[in-house]
């Protein structure tokens, strides 16, 4: 025995259940590749920036940058 098509739309049924569940998932899932999209971008324009002060600190002659990039000594 086959079920009846329900109308997915109509409150209250699992099908309504499960689509609003999945349609605010999928809404949330949006949300965050936008924002990760975003800070990936504003931690690339932030990696630029230090590189070019770096690359300023090194013509300068400053050892700073090389013991910044070698980490801490253990």
């Amino acid at each position: 025995m086959t079920r009846a098509r329900v109308n997915p739309h109509a409150r209250g049924t699992p099908e309504h259940l499960l689509h609003n569940r999945w349609r605010l998932a999928s809404q949330k899932a949006a949300t965050l590749r936008r924002e990760a999209e975003t800070l990936f971008t504003e931690a690339g324009a932030e990696q630029a920036k230090a590189d070019h002060y770096a690359k300023a600190l090194e013509a300068l002659g400053h050892p700073v940058t090389q013991r910044l990039l070698e980490g801490p000594k253990s």
